[in-house]
């Protein structure tokens, strides 16, 4: 795997940028194709899911107007 495919999906996490994500993720599973490991495809599958989750903007709504249940 190239490292720089890791530091750019950190990078691309870290500031949100779920479209980023998803092509690092088509790149991800490109190497996945070409040399199978299961720590490549850990990763594919992780990135998969952070990708979905953050283009959910009911993820990171600004939460100060919901009370709080106890």
């Amino acid at each position: 795997m190239d490292p720089s495919i890791l530091k750019d999906f950190y990078t691309a996490f870290t500031n949100r940028r779920f479209s980023k994500l998803r092509r690092i993720h088509e790149k991800i599973v490109n190497n996945l194709i070409q040399n199978f490991s299961s720590q490549t495809y850990d990763l594919c599958l992780i990135s998969y899911v952070l990708s979905k989750v953050l283009s959910k903007p009911r993820f990171f709504k600004n939460r100060e107007g919901m009370k709080r249940i106890e």
